[in-house]
């Protein structure tokens, strides 16, 4: 292993920690020595430009940067001046050199530190693989092309309410974590919810239907009896009523009804079990968001105007917060 990619992760993910000293490190991963000299004890004697001025130190550092597993142009001490970070870097074996050159007791202390970091960081390396072998695109190609089918006849079934489904069935958060060989067994999965979803979504029955079409007989029943009251007082105060037209009296309903709802403004919502529900919405109500709520405001058909002092005090009152 390269001795400059000591954590291929992230150099300060998982520390080097001296005692209760974490040794700091560069972008390449190599090691402070002045971090390892205070863990040390921090002697002058000990100061990392002395032992980087040895000669064993320099013959060790030239057969360290010539070595074949050396990233190319990559130095094995790096010194940075100025900052938070400023210090001497060096690699791995320089490091173990330090140590062993300040005293076997500080060397047995930096190889165990050292070892423990290792154990850690196989344990996140092995995290990291988990999480980067996902699938391709090109491998999920029929597990997309089944939840495409389901939530194209489940009508009221939307992608984000399908994908979750699958994320709970295989207890994972994005369809790309779930391994190759279940691909397979999540196509089923979706299959399977087709004969869950897709009949509840298609079933209506004959009142659902009516209520779609506002002509239920109750409907029709309470405009009929408009009608006969409206008669009746017509003739009780000496009137003469308009004779019905030539249609049938179901037609005559109809017609009134489509006229009410035509001139009136309609909320068309869809419950969990697939129901339609239709409801009136005021006349003085509007659906608003930020790219709309100005223009709204400003038209001569928005909010009445003796509401606008309270728009405009809201407004003021919320810009000086």
């Amino acid at each position: 292993m390269s001795n400059l990619t000591q954590n291929p992760l992230n150099p300060n993910t998982q520390p080097l920690v001296i005692g209760d000293l974490s040794v700091r490190q560069d972008e390449d991963g190599r090691y402070c020595l002045n971090d390892l000299h205070k863990a040390s004890g921090g002697e002058n004697k000990h100061a990392p430009y002395r032992f980087i001025r040895l000669e064993q130190t320099i013959d060790l550092v030239n057969e360290i940067e010539q070595a074949p597993d050396m990233v190319l142009g990559r130095k094995a001490v790096n010194s940075i001046h100025g900052g938070n970070d400023r210090g001497t870097y060096v690699v791995k074996e320089l490091v173990y050199a330090y140590a062993m050159w300040i005293s076997a007791k500080f060397h047995l202390q930096v190889i165990r530190a050292y070892d423990s970091m290792v154990a850690r960081l196989f344990t996140e390396n092995t995290k990291q693989v988990l999480i980067t072998d996902k699938t391709t695109k090109k491998d999920r190609v029929p597990l997309k092309d089944a939840v495409n089918m389901l939530v194209g006849k489940a009508k009221f079934l939307n992608y984000s309410d399908a994908y979750k489904l699958i994320h709970h069935r295989f207890d994972v958060e994005h369809i790309e974590d779930i391994p190759q060989d279940q691909i397979p067994v999540a196509v089923e999965y979706v299959h399977q919810l087709m004969g869950d979803y897709i009949p509840k979504a298609e079933r209506m029955d004959d009142a659902e239907l009516k209520s779609l079409r506002m002509l239920d007989a109750d409907t029709t029943n309470k405009v009929m009896n408009y009608f006969h009251a409206l008669h009746d007082e017509i003739k009780r105060l000496g009137g003469v009523s308009p004779e019905y037209p030539n249609f049938d009296k179901e037609s005559i309903v109809s017609a009134v009804v489509t006229r009410m709802v035509g001139s009136s403004r309609m909320l068309l919502t869809i419950g969990v079990s697939g129901k339609p529900n239709i409801s009136f919405v005021p006349n003085n109500a509007w659906i608003l968001s930020d790219e709309n709520i100005a223009g709204i405001i400003g038209d001569t058909a928005g909010p009445d105007k003796s509401v606008l002092p309270d728009i405009i005090y809201a407004a003021t009152k919320r810009l000086s917060k």
